[in-house]
């Protein structure tokens, strides 16, 4: 079964819907199990970027994946995710200075458990490109990723530590530079890239928009054109102006159909696919939002992790039936 964890923050009067991102379990019924304390030297984490290669200001996500290979169940946090502590991510900068990514915030919440059996494992999918301190790769060079599995119910428990991950962050033709100039602007388009959702980053809408007009063909504006439609694909509660906005669904569309598809990594093709489909619905155009809920399935094959954008696409059209539905 797959869940997905949410939470509500307060930030300058506004409550933003942030998700814990994309976990699967799955789980084992036995009447043996152990702690993870007691199971850790059976216990992989494999740490995975789609693609070794990024230009300036490209998104970066890191798929982990919890693996159990000893004969015994065990019991592991079943969310995987550095806003709940049970995963942290290491990085090997270019001057060769490791850090810590730190989420823009965290979840005041405790990690619920599972239990999963030999070869079973919690697979999880998250951004580490913008944090609490900002842009995390934030000039060209080499970096090095890893990431390190805590289990947080039990402090004697020991640290499952991953494979490294290298990546190279090359410049381009100046999107990369302006996204990120040191601005409130570059911090809100941060946020937005991060969340796609907005409306109070005024800011921010405005140094996409900015970037989409200068460098038109940069992968850059690929990103900042789905930032901005999935935004308007949706609708937005703006607690500050104590109203909700509605989803502008031909202008979402004005964007999401000039993002190249190509230039993304897999989980935000499959989150283009499902915004542009709602906007499609939404204008009554329900063949082509069907076939759009198709490749996003097909994207998703043999990838357990983006079966919880899957199910968005149930709620999107009930007549639709993934693979994977009941």
């Amino acid at each position: 079964m797959a869940s997905l964890s949410c939470h509500k923050i307060w930030m300058n009067g506004t409550l933003l819907l942030c998700t814990l991102h994309l976990f699967v379990i799955f789980p084992v019924w036995s009447q043996n199990h152990v702690q993870a304390g007691d199971a850790a030297s059976n216990l992989e984490l494999i740490a995975e970027v789609e693609k070794q290669s990024f230009v300036l200001g490209e998104p970066v996500y890191l798929s982990v994946q919890l693996r159990y290979t000893g004969h015994t169940a065990v019991t592991v946090a079943r969310v995987l995710h550095p806003q709940a502590g049970t995963v942290g991510v290491q990085i090997t900068s270019p001057e060769n200075e490791a850090v810590t990514f730190s989420s823009l915030f965290y979840a005041d919440v405790t990690a619920p458990q599972s239990t999963i059996g030999q070869g079973e494992a919690i697979t999880a999918v998250f951004p580490i490109f913008f944090g609490a301190q900002g842009w995390t790769f934030s000039k060209p060079g080499h970096y090095q990723i890893s990431a390190t599995y805590y289990d947080s119910e039990r402090k004697n428990a020991k640290p499952v530590q991953s494979n490294s991950v290298n990546l190279t962050v090359s410049k381009e033709n100046g999107a990369g530079t302006l996204l990120m100039n040191e601005s409130i602007e570059s911090r809100e388009a941060g946020k937005l890239f991060l969340w796609r959702q907005g409306d109070h980053l005024r800011a921010g809408m405005a140094h996409l928009s900015q970037i989409i007009q200068k460098h038109p063909e940069s992968p850059i504006s690929d990103y900042a054109n789905l930032a901005l439609g999935s935004n308007l694909a949706q609708p937005f509660r703006d607690y500050a102006a104590k109203k909700i906005r509605q989803p502008d669904y031909a202008a979402a569309l004005a964007y999401l159909q000039k993002v190249r598809s190509s230039q993304l990594p897999r989980y935000l093709k499959i989150q283009k696919n499902l915004d542009q489909a709602r906007c499609l619905f939404g204008t009554g155009d329900t063949a082509s939002a069907g076939d759009l809920l198709r490749d996003a399935q097909a994207l998703s094959e043999g990838r357990m992790e983006y079966q919880p954008l899957l199910e968005k696409s149930l709620r999107l059209q009930p007549n639709f039936k993934p693979s994977f539905a009941p």
